[in-house]
């Protein structure tokens, strides 16, 4: 991975100046990461840092019960859902249920026709004699949406299974509501670490299991995540880029500009979108400082996707006020090598793209858009990815 900060229009002196204040939180952040365990508030650093939660997720998701099912329907919502999309889409691909022996279904909001069309498919695969998989995630336990639709999908599918409650996984605190009712009714029970907030649970249970029934190499995923998390916790500011990223980002905030657009050029990493606007959104958020001073204060996360909102929202975004601040994200590798054929009449339509491949007419376009950012002085910082894998 690499990231650019040249077009952030923010100086290096001012940077450190910031990063200078950071300081402090990360000493106790260095102290959490030491200590180990759970019992801090920012004790969702130490999920890579420990093999408990990928065991016992990998453990589950090899029973054979388990293993030979076709279909998982993850019944969450926000923090419960959220980091798992995000992660599957981006390794596994937005389309990935078009062609996948299992398959993934979210149920979030309880909208009824969208309920209801993913239930008849699930059906049809039970009729069939195919197994579905339902984990139902809350870390309260007593989530509305989501205790509303396990209701609903036990209603809806137990006729066609009758083995259907083998097949369940409840994730959730220990203790919860939803966890007793798992211990009554014998149900397979996930256990989410009390003080890991749900929107950075992903590489808890929450997020394990599911993606490692899916395939994903979830060693692979925390190995990254442990090397990002000892740059979080450097007092390098060079060497520490979520910091460097957070004070720049705070730099432009003091300066007027109070939202931050996730411009992502990638199908598949729309998801990767969402989930940062729920991490901004919720984290930053605040009507209280922590003094309990009425602050009303927070960033707003917008998220993009290239190149499709360039012909959306680009002529506000580069014509328009100039109170964002941008993080352009793509790959380095494309899986496909999709290519334009060289065709004459096609030449005469637009020039110069015959023999290109898709790859490279995207990696253009990124290219051209961040020329034109960098000349009309909206600030923006580049990150390249190695690929659309877990590390």
């Amino acid at each position: 991975m690499n990231i650019s900060f040249n077009s952030s229009l923010v100086g290096e002196q001012r940077v450190l100046k910031i990063f200078r204040k950071l300081l402090p939180e990360i000493s106790e952040m260095q102290r959490v990461v030491r200590e180990g365990g759970f019992e801090d508030a920012r004790a969702s650093l130490n999920l890579p840092l420990t093999r408990r939660w990928a065991n016992e997720s990998q453990r589950l998701a090899k029973e054979s019960a388990i293993a030979n099912a076709s279909n998982l329907l993850v019944i969450g919502i926000g923090g419960s859902n959220l980091g798992t999309i995000a992660v599957q889409q981006a390794v596994l691909g937005k389309n990935y249920n078009l062609t996948a022996r299992r398959k993934v279904f979210y149920l979030d909001t309880v909208d009824p026709d969208y309920t209801a069309s993913t239930l008849e498919f699930v059906k049809s695969e039970l009729k069939r004699g195919k197994k579905a998989v339902v984990n139902v995630i809350s870390k309260s336990g007593s989530t509305t949406e989501t205790i509303s639709l396990f209701n609903v999908v036990l209603s809806q599918l137990k006729p066609y299974d009758s083995e259907l409650e083998k097949m369940i996984v409840v994730t959730t605190n220990r203790d919860s509501a939803l966890w007793n009712y798992a211990m009554k009714k014998g149900l397979r029970a996930l256990e989410i670490p009390k003080m890991v907030g749900g929107r950075y649970s992903v590489l808890s249970n929450v997020g394990l299991f599911p993606l490692a029934f899916l395939g994903v190499n979830v060693r692979a995923l925390l190995a990254g995540a442990r090397e990002m998390v000892e740059r979080a916790v450097s007092k390098n500011q060079r060497f520490n880029l979520p910091a460097k990223l957070a004070a720049v980002q705070y730099a432009h905030f003091l300066s007027g500009k109070m939202i931050v657009n996730l411009f992502l050029f990638g199908n598949d990493f729309e998801s990767v979108g969402k989930w940062y606007r729920q991490l901004v959104g919720e984290s930053l958020g605040k009507e209280f400082n922590l003094v309990g001073k009425r602050v009303e204060t927070g960033l707003t996360p917008i998220v993009s996707v290239g190149t499709t909102d360039l012909h959306s929202v680009g002529q506000l975004y580069l014509g328009g006020p100039n109170d964002k601040f941008s993080i352009f994200v793509k790959t380095n590798k494309w899986r496909s090598k999709l290519r334009v054929k060289k065709q004459a009449e096609f030449e005469k339509l637009v020039r110069d793209i015959g023999g290109k491949s898709l790859g490279e007419i995207m990696d253009a376009v990124f290219d051209g858009v961040l020329r034109t950012y960098a000349k009309r002085k909206r600030p923006f910082v580049r990150v390249e990815l190695d690929g659309k894998t877990e590390r």
